[in-house]
């Protein structure tokens, strides 16, 4: 067994026993997270793109799960896209209820809201806003022109020097 091992690293018997030419195998760990609604319900299809020191993309699974392995020690920065399906869940009612928050009658103390109320990514809800809910229900848009269809919470996770996996990465929509 000892000569074998001999064998292996020196097989021209020059004497030269040495390893370095064998480069290390690097260590891997695992980002992974969920990608829910506001509602609570798991967004299936929702792309999700790993970039910094990899980079890749994959799609949500059924449970609205992602999961990417990365090499240790790496930085990755963690951003989710949806951009279709725009109408889902777009309503009149939502119009209404946006009024009532510009009109003080009924205000928004959920900042969730707000972003799903804010059609134009101005940062707030406004007149414009409900013209282009308006809009997008009466099929004359077919998606919002200033913003995506869809928003996260947080819109990145920013991941530096992983060195352990990293499970619950998750997302809200």
């Amino acid at each position: 067994p000892e000569t074998r091992l001999k064998d292996w690293l020196d097989p021209d018997d020059l004497g030269n026993i040495t390893m370095e030419a064998l480069e290390p195998v690097p260590h891997t760990v695992t980002i992974s997270g969920n990608i829910a609604a506001r509602t609570g319900q798991n967004m299936t299809g929702v792309e999700v793109t790993l970039s910094g020191d990899a980079n890749e993309t994959t799609l949500t699974d059924a449970n609205g799960n992602y999961s990417f392995e990365v090499t240790e020690g790496g930085d990755y920065v963690i951003t989710p896209v949806k951009t279709s399906d725009p109408d889902n869940g777009v309503s009149a009612f939502d119009i209404v209820i946006c009024m009532q928050h510009i009109l003080l009658i009924n205000e928004f103390t959920d900042p969730l809201q707000i972003m799903a109320g804010d059609a134009n990514d101005s940062g707030g809800i406004s007149a414009f806003d409900l013209v282009q809910i308006r809009q997008l229900i009466l099929s004359i848009i077919t998606e919002f022109p200033d913003s995506d269809s869809w928003r996260f919470v947080s819109e990145s996770i920013v991941l530096n020097n992983l060195i352990t996996d990293a499970p619950d990465q998750d997302f809200i929509g």
